[in-house]
């Protein structure tokens, strides 16, 4: 979340930008998506094992996770009902709760 604040402007563009790749680039930026939604499987996959986390199905939470994380990009408004503080402190509340920890 942080990281989405700092850079909010970069991501944005990066986000709209992609359709606009050349195929050889696309995949290079897709390679690298994979690669830490893996990671984030991985480590969910862990949780699971170990009973530290409860959910039904890895990828499906794996993939929520990373959009809740990425997406409010598009809809927080700085100066707003909640500071950035607020923002961070609810989505890590909500990961807990996605992952029954």
């Amino acid at each position: 979340v942080e990281y989405h604040f700092e850079l909010r402007d970069k991501v944005m563009v990066s986000y709209m930008e992609l359709r606009n790749l050349s195929e050889d680039n696309f995949l290079v930026i897709q390679k690298l998506r994979r690669s830490y939604e893996d990671r984030l499987e991985g480590i969910l996959k862990a949780g699971q094992e170990s009973e530290v986390f409860r959910f039904e199905d890895v990828r499906v939470t794996t993939m929520a996770l990373l959009a809740m994380l990425s997406g409010y990009i598009t809809w927080y408004q700085s100066g707003g009902r909640l500071d950035k503080d607020d923002i961070k402190r609810i989505h890590w509340d909500l990961a807990r709760a996605m992952v029954g920890a």
